[in-house]
């Protein structure tokens, strides 16, 4: 049985949090909550992601 997850966080374009602001223990606070459960994928990963698309724009 495959659970449905109880939040998803999109925030394409930086206007919920900006990540080249003070948004950083933000994002590492809700990536270290909801990423990693189950199989997921690590936290590390996931705010290496981040870091890597933001520097894009």
């Amino acid at each position: 049985m495959t659970t449905v997850p109880q939040a998803i966080f999109f925030d394409l374009d930086d206007t919920i949090l900006d990540f080249t602001g003070p948004a950083g223990p933000a994002w590492q606070t809700t990536v270290a909550r909801f990423s990693g459960d189950d199989g997921g994928i690590e936290p590390t990963t996931v705010l290496a992601t981040i870091d890597r698309v933001s520097r894009v724009w």
